[in-house]
């Protein structure tokens, strides 16, 4: 899969909308790229539409809808965002900013919601990041089954025990002088893949099976 930056992303099959942080990009763009649909292109937005988090990045939705050919879209956030059921504070989001979910359909711990805004009808795949928390806990996975390098993820889930595991996966990082993104693409099994970011790889090989085949 390619991505598309900035202005290019009118040019995408899907545009890409990101609840979170930079390390959900790059695993993004690192899945996507492992995977074989070299047809299918992933338009991420220029930060000007990325100032949002969390749930209110869909509201960049309205942006594009109507207003240009792309009719399928990614939204990914961590899972700390959602105080009870993902699913209905999703649906609950959309249809506030004037969106109305038709049906939806489970892919693994994602979503793929089929939806309408006024004439235009469209798809949109929400992925939820982290096991308990954040995209970190599942990079720290990634680090354990491919380099041996453990993380301790237990504690109780506040800030103090974020900014701890965000600052020992990038010392890892830094230590093995990886990029996230490159690391995937070059040097990780799809097998590994699949069990560090069950939610976002199930999702990326939804979308290769349906445009590719």
């Amino acid at each position: 899969m390619m991505f598309l930056d900035g202005f290019e992303q009118g040019k995408a099959d899907f545009i890409v909308i990101l609840g979170d942080g930079s390390f959900d990009k790059k695993v993004l763009m690192g899945i996507a790229r492992k995977l074989d649909g070299k047809n299918i292109s992933l338009g991420i937005p220029s930060i000007i539409f990325q100032r949002k988090t969390g749930l209110r990045a869909i509201d960049a939705l309205k942006t594009y809808i109507g207003k240009s050919r792309i009719s399928s879209y990614i939204f990914m956030t961590d899972r700390d965002v959602f105080k009870y059921n993902p699913i209905n504070e999703i649906h609950s989001y959309l249809n506030s900013i004037g969106i109305e979910v038709i049906n939806w359909h489970l892919i693994k711990e994602a979503y793929l919601h089929e939806c309408r805004l006024g004439n235009n009808a469209f798809k949109l795949y929400s992925i939820i990041a982290g096991s308990t928390t954040f995209i970190e806990e599942e990079i720290a996975k990634l680090l354990e089954l491919s380099l041996g390098e453990k993380i301790n993820l237990n504690g109780e889930r506040d800030n103090s025990w974020k900014n701890r595991i965000k600052s020992e996966v990038k010392q890892i990082l830094r230590q093995k002088g990886i990029k996230i993104d490159k690391f995937i693409i070059n040097n990780v099994n799809k097998s590994i893949l699949e069990r560090a970011f069950p939610n976002i790889y199930a999702v990326m090989k939804h979308i290769e099976k349906i445009h590719v085949s």
